[in-house]
């Protein structure tokens, strides 16, 4: 019995040092998994989004401020973060109106931001709504004033009851400033991202702006305010009229302190309202903004959203300047942007037609079919599919689309308003090659199989004959020798099992050229006017430069040197490509756009807009193999750009064969694309899902033709 009685005993201890040891496995999970070396936490992403819209109390013009269309801002935010940066819904705090006090804003800033954030964590604070220009009391400003946001219980528009009632530059840095001791690491710097978005200003003179629509702040009005402010010294150096940044910050402090701001215009301009695809008001920075997020990549960095999203609102508002200040080369939130989804936003919808964003720019061609699915959802779920549409008509940037006859009966024009598009099936229809195959056998067959399963849709042998095709092939010695009509090589492929898809590279490198030689803008609304032309250097032969199409004659052994004139009103980055006789395309300008391991691309050169001609000086250029009509075309864009992507040159293995690379992969590119590169790329792959048309006034070409002969 005592035997018995001391077994229990003994259970009942064992039993209770089990359940404490799990206890305290569980409370030392943390710091086990941690000295395990355990990958930490995601970082947490904190939003707070503030935007006042109904200002006006009904008093008189002098003493209201007017009202806005911030709720659109506050929509456009919140939906952003939440579907491509991955932000809980909970955590996305959203003021407006009558919770957007002075005091509730530094409440809801206190409580959402500070106190809820770590080191590493990513936190936004957004600001849509009026700004002022205010007395400083203190006179720590040289121009003796101190900018302000204007909360939804301001005073009136007085500068003097702005004292009272915004909430003043020195507010939000002292916010800042405790935000980022909470994030800050051991070294004393910010650990994760504090970014600021501020859609408001802090000049202008009228309620309205050009476009009808509400202006965001207002500049000292004397009428209103009183005589302005003076300066209270006279700065130790000289100080730019039109200083850049916010103005909330002082200059330097937000890469000091590690912030990212972007602020809707100069502190001598004012912040406008624009409208939406579907004709609604919205900020104008706003509306930008997350429309350049929308494409954010987990590489994208500040810099780039940010030279993405001026450059779209200047193409409507050429008199708001976005300012950036802060560390630009920093991820956008900590890298956080999800994968995007490919797919195009229908434009307009009217019965069965739809117009789409994308045209013979983007190798948009009749009969391409695209899928159809809801708006503002996920292309990827089958669920949201709703109806299917084919390309009827096509222009430079946007083309027209039927209606299939089964979704033309279930689908009216409001399920089509902004739904998303999906291109499955693409139509290269008369920019097909005409393949004509010499002779018959299995090489033959193989190939016509390729075609058969879709791999080769860049094809086509209807209307091939031996006086009227693209590409001739035939079997010589073991391998499949690619013509050009004409008799130019193309490309010589060992036959074997890898021999159609090959063929394939061959076929698309010759239709990029094709694509490349064609390509042109004659667009009026072009900001960009360029003009080139070849010069003479020195005449190996002696004959005369000029044939009978009144095009130059070039001799083996003939050099010439390469001319530009930009008639623009602005600066232009160009790009020249040589499109030789025999299919390749080589770089021109800059020489080291090569596609090769050892070389780093060049940036595009630089051609000021004073309608000078220009020789590229240090290069010149010498008539070489192969004979034929050669191209060069120029590419300008409105910033740099790199086309190294485009380049066709040939390879010879150790076999004999001569190929052509495959594309050059972006992904393992450092830098994203320039959109005109993206958009050109995506173009000639047969493929243009996931991106805007690029504006008209983007850019442009030129070309010049000329004969190399023997």
């Amino acid at each position: 019995m005592k035997s018995l009685d001391k077994a229990k005993h003994l259970y009942r201890i064992c039993w209770a040092l089990s359940v404490l040891s799990l206890v305290l496995l569980s409370r030392s999970e943390p710091l086990l998994a941690q000295n395990a070396g355990a990958r930490p936490a995601p970082p947490h992403k904190l939003a707070l989004l503030v935007g006042i819209s109904n200002y006006s109390r009904g008093r008189d013009a002098n003493r209201d401020w007017w009202n806005l269309h911030s709720e659109a801002d506050m929509a456009a935010m919140k939906q952003v973060l939440v579907q491509r940066f991955g932000f809980a819904d909970k955590d996305v705090v959203v003021l407006t109106d009558a919770k957007a006090t002075r005091q509730g804003i530094i409440a809801a800033f206190q409580k959402q931001l500070i106190a809820r954030a770590h080191p590493g964590d990513v936190v936004l604070f957004h600001y849509s709504g009026h700004g002022q220009q205010v007395p400083d009391p203190g006179k720590r400003k040289l121009n003796g004033m101190r900018q302000g946001l204007v909360p939804f219980d301001y005073i009136s528009q007085k500068a003097s009851d702005g004292v009272k009632s915004n909430l003043q530059d020195d507010n939000v840095r002292d916010l800042l400033s405790q935000l980022k001791a909470k994030m800050a690491g051991p070294d004393g710097k910010v650990q994760g991202n504090i970014t600021v978005f501020l859609d408001s200003c802090f000049s202008g003179t009228a309620p309205l702006g050009e476009n009808g629509l509400p202006q965001r702040g207002r500049g000292w009005n004397e009428k209103i305010d009183g005589p302005r402010p003076q300066m209270v010294a006279a700065p130790a150096t000289p100080q730019s009229e039109t200083p850049a940044g916010s103005g909330m910050l002082e200059p330097g402090e937000a890469m000091t302190n590690g912030y990212v701001v972007i602020s809707a215009a100069r502190s001598d301009q004012t912040a406008q309202e624009a409208r939406d695809e579907k004709g609604r008001p919205i900020g104008a920075l706003t509306y930008y903004l997350t429309r350049a997020l929308q494409q954010a990549t987990p590489q994208t960095t500040y810099r780039t959203l940010f030279e993405k999203m001026t450059l779209q609102l200047q193409e409507t508002l050429p008199d708001q300047t976005p300012q950036m200040e802060g560390e630009a080369d920093k991820l956008l939130f900590a890298g956080a942007a999800l994968p995007v989804q490919s797919f195009l936003v229908v434009q307009k919808a009217n019965k069965n037609t739809l117009t789409l964003p994308v045209g013979f720019l983007q190798g948009t061609s009749v009969g391409s079919r695209y899928a159809i699915y809801k708006p503002n959802s996920d292309v990827g779920d089958a669920n949201n599919l709703i109806g299917e549409a084919d390309i009827t008509s096509v222009e430079d940037i946007h083309s027209q689309a039927q209606l299939t006859s089964e979704s033309a009966d279930k689908l009216k024009a409001e399920d089509l308003q902004s739904a998303r598009v999906v291109e499955t099936a693409h139509n290269f229809g008369e920019n097909r090659l005409r393949v004509l195959f010499e002779g018959n056998g299995p090489w033959v067959d193989a190939i016509k199989a390729s075609q058969a399963r879709g791999e080769l849709d860049v094809m086509t042998t209807e209307g091939a004959t031996a006086t009227n095709y693209d590409v001739l092939i035939r079997l010589s010695n073991g391998k499949l020798a690619m013509l050009r009509r004409g008799g130019q090589p193309l490309a010589l492929i060992i036959n074997d099992e890898h021999a159609p898809a090959k063929v394939r590279d061959a076929l698309m490198g010759e239709w990029r050229w094709r694509y490349l030689a064609r390509l042109g803008t004659s667009n009026a609304a072009s900001l960009l006017q360029l003009e080139m032309k070849l010069v003479r250097v020195n005449n190996a032969v002696g004959e005369a430069p000029v044939d009978t199409d009144g095009g130059m004659v070039f001799h083996y052994g003939d050099t010439y040197a390469l001319q530009l004139r930009n008639l623009s009103p602005v600066n232009a980055y160009v790009t020249v490509l040589d499109l030789s006789p025999d299919g390749t395309i080589n770089p021109v300008l800059p020489p080291g756009n090569i596609v090769d391991d050892a070389l780093k691309p060049t940036p595009p050169e630089y051609i000021p807009a004073d309608g000078a001609w220009h020789q590229i000086q240090g290069f010149s250029w010498g008539a070489a193999p192969p004979a034929g009509r050669e191209i060069w075309k120029v590419i300008a864009t409105r910033e740099p750009a790199d086309f190294s992507s485009f380049l066709l040159q040939k390879t010879e293995t150790e076999g004999g064969e001569v190929l052509y690379p495959a594309l050059l992969d972006l992904t393992k590119r450092g830098a994203p694309p320039n959109p005109l590169e993206k958009l050109l790329l995506r173009s000639q792959t047969g493929t243009h899902r996931g991106f805007t048309a690029v504006p008209p006034s983007y850019w442009t070409t030129a070309q010049v033709s000329f004969e190399v002969k023997p």
